[in-house]
This record gives C-alpha cells, structure tokens and sequence, in this order.
C-alpha cells in the first residue's frame, strides 16, 4: 500500500466554517442561546473574534506552535482561550501527543511501504472510519441531563487500560457547580456580565486542557499495551467531551442572557451580543481541539495495530 494514499488524516473541519454555520444556524432558528431578534449579531462580533478565527484557520504546522503564539499576541490574558489553555497545562498534553503521533505515523508509513496482510488493512480501515464517523456526527440540541461521571467512566473502562480520568470528572464538577458555589453567589452580590463571560472561557480552557490531558494518557497508555485496542471506546470518550463542552457553554450563555438590564446597566449590556459570540467561537475552538487531539490519537494506535502484527510474526 502506498502511504502516500494513506496520510495524512483529514483534518477537523474549518473552525471558521464552523461558527458561522453554528452562529447561523443559532439565529434562524430562534435560538434561546442567542439574544432574540439579533440578526445584527455578526456586525457586533468582536475584533477578538475575527482574529482568532483567523489564526485557527491559517495554520499549517502543528496546533500547539499555533496556540503557543496566538496566547502571547493577545493583551486580554485573562480572556484568551489560547493562554489559558495553555495555563492549565493543555500545552503540555498537547504536544505530548503530537510527538506520540509522529512517531507512530513514522511507523505506520514504514509498515504500508513494507507491506501489510489483509488483517491489518481491515483494521486500520476500522480506525479511519471510526475517525470520518466525528464528521457525520451532529448536535443533539436540547436534550435530557447526562451523568457526565458515569459516561466518562464507562468508556474509559471499556478501554481495558488501569486508568481513571479522576483529574477531568473532578474539574466538570467544579465548573459545572459555579456560580452555586462562589463567594459572589453566597453572598447575594450581582454577578457582572464581564465576570460571567471571563468565568466561561476560563471553563471551556481548562476543561479542554483536561481533556487533552486524557487523550494524552490514552495515547501513553496504547503504546505499552501488549494489543491494539478497539477504537470504539475512544470514539465515545470525545463524544461524552463534545456534551460537556456544549452544556458548559450553554450554562453561561443562560447566565449572561438572564443578566438584567437596566439604565445604569445599559452599557455593560450592549456588549452582550458581543460575548456571547465570542463565548460560541471558544466553544468551538475546544470542540476542535479534542478533535484534533483524537486524531492524534488514532494514529497512535494504528501504530500498535502494525506493532502487534510484527510482534505475532516475530
């Protein structure tokens, strides 16, 4: 087989065409998520916005150089995804995984020059559907409350891998609780919109940088393992975490569209349009940054699928 027909891997969607069509999509449909009758929601989308849409869709190497330079070119550190992200160590994951992935395509490309049986090629078909499937995949929109603990849970034990994501199911049930659990909530002061918003994107980069932190572990995890693990397990751990980053970003999203508006509040309120926008595109920067991190990790163990099979013919 000719590698060349075989890599790379296609890439997570264009996280632009992604806004938009969500952004869209939000508006036609009368979207609670969305302020009502703001068709003039994409005039008010912040310079932030664009700017970050546009690096995301510029790069060429890998996302972690990416990342690393959008976090230092940005002034607002406390609302920078990429910053954040990278605070809360997702970096540090990130690249780990881009390292495990090279090698393992290093291995692969060398295994298809080679030659593989049938066997291997049906496997390795197994993974690159399994991949393509995150495409197809659709949101569920309004839907009944998930246990985001038992979900995580059960597919990280279908693994078979000694492995507990505690790290990721204690953070989600930090940032799900907040503002319940504040000092601002407890007691009785008005939380601010700006407040809200910075809490939101605080949420999205650390609960991305566990995640990251995860599939990182799974990636470590398949490559002393003695047998390539299915893949489906893996598929439905980054499906639970594309849930949980749509329920943390709808939670806030509620919160700053339940803020009050009042005169004295007026100009704080006209940039609500704005945050909630900007609030949509982090989310989906980290929907495509555990898509991204997944595809790094198919490669991963398309590795150890060519690595058993040496193992049994040796």
């Amino acid at each position: 087989m000719d590698p060349r027909q075989y890599y790379p891997m296609r890439p997570a969607r264009s996280v632009k065409s992604q806004v938009w069509e969500s952004l869209a999509a939000d508006i036609a449909s009368g979207s609670k998520y969305v302020v009502n009758g703001s068709w003039d929601l994409f005039e008010s989308i912040s310079k932030k916005t664009l700017d970050s849409l546009n690096w995301t869709e510029q790069h060429n190497g890998n996302l972690s150089a990416v990342v690393r330079e959008h976090s230092r070119n940005d002034e607002a550190l406390e609302e920078n995804f990429a910053h954040l992200f990278e605070k809360n160590d997702g970096m540090v994951h990130l690249e780990g995984l881009e390292m495990l992935s090279a090698t393992s395509v290093q291995r692969v490309e060398a295994a298809l020059i080679k030659g593989v049986d049938q066997e291997v090629t049906d496997k390795l078909d197994v993974v690159r559907v399994t991949y393509e499937q995150l495409f197809e995949a659709q949101p569920e929109g309004d839907k009944p409350e998930s246990n985001f603990e038992a979900e995580v849970s059960e597919a990280v034990s279908k693994t078979g891998f000694p492995y507990k994501a505690d790290k990721l199911i204690q953070t989600e049930k930090r940032l799900i609780s907040w503002p319940e659990g504040s000092e601002t909530f407890t007691s009785g002061e008005k939380l601010q919109t700006k407040v809200i918003f910075r809490q939101g994107v605080m949420s999205l980069a650390e609960f991305t940088a566990r995640c990251m932190e995860t599939l990182h572990k799974m990636g470590q995890l398949v490559l002393v393992a003695g047998a390539a693990p299915d893949i489906k397990p893996f598929f439905n751990l980054v499906q639970v975490m594309f849930k949980e980053i749509d329920s943390l970003t709808r939670k806030y999203a509620t919160h700053l569209k339940e803020f009050p508006v009042d005169a004295k509040q007026a100009a704080e309120a006209g940039d609500l349009q704005t945050m909630l926008a900007d609030l949509f595109m982090e989310a989906k920067s980290a929907t495509n940054f555990v898509h991204e991190a997944f595809r790094l990790l198919c490669t991963v163990i398309e590795r150890s699928i060519v690595s058993e099979k040496d193992k049994t013919a040796a």
